[in-house]
C-alpha cells in the first residue's frame, strides 16, 4: 500500500512540471498607455506640410495619444503655423472613447465623452496596432505612434 501514495505523488509532480499551455502563453499587449507620435503623413517629425493658400506652412512638431483603462483617450498634436516671421500655435486636441484591443485593432470614437463642448457625432476612426506601433488616418493624413 505504500506504493500507491508514492505513485500518486509522482503523478502530481509530473503533472505540475508538464507545463500548462494556457499559462505559457504571453499576455496580449495592451493598448493602454501613452503613445508618442513618430511620423505624420509618412514623414518624420518635425513635419512641414505643403504651402497653404495664404502662403503659410503648418509644421507638426510632436504629439501623443494616451489610452486608459476606462476606454477613453486624449490625442494631442503640437502644430505651428508659420507665415513669414509670424508663428501661430494651432495645436490639435481631442478626447474620445475607444473600443477594441491590440490583437483586434482599436476604433477611436472622437468627442464621445459626456460633457464635451461639441455635441456633434464624428466618424469612428479605425486604428491598427502592430507590436508597439499604433496608426490611423485623420483628415487624410496617417499618424503613426510608438508606445512609450
Amino acid at each position: 500500500m505504500r506504493i500507491f501514495p508514492i505513485v500518486l505523488g509522482l503523478l502530481a509532480v509530473a503533472a505540475c512540471n508538464s507545463g500548462d499551455p494556457v499559462k505559457n502563453v504571453a499576455d496580449a499587449p495592451s493598448v493602454v498607455g501613452t503613445w508618442a507620435l513618430q511620423s505624420y503623413n509618412g514623414g518624420t517629425l518635425p513635419y512641414s506640410g505643403s504651402q497653404n493658400a495664404n502662403g503659410s506652412v503648418n509644421r507638426v512638431d510632436e504629439g501623443s495619444i494616451t489610452l486608459d483603462n476606462g476606454h477613453t483617450y486624449v490625442l494631442e498634436v503640437k502644430i505651428v503655423n508659420t507665415l513669414g516671421s509670424t508663428l501661430t500655435p494651432q495645436n490639435f486636441n481631442e478626447v474620445g472613447s475607444y473600443a477594441g484591443s491590440a490583437a483586434a485593432g482599436v476604433v477611436l470614437k472622437p468627442n464621445d465623452l459626456s460633457g464635451g463642448t461639441n455635441g456633434q457625432n464624428y466618424q469612428q476612426v479605425p486604428a491598427t496596432v502592430s507590436g508597439t506601433t499604433l496608426s490611423f488616418a485623420q483628415s487624410g493624413k496617417i499618424l503613426t505612434f510608438v508606445k512609450k
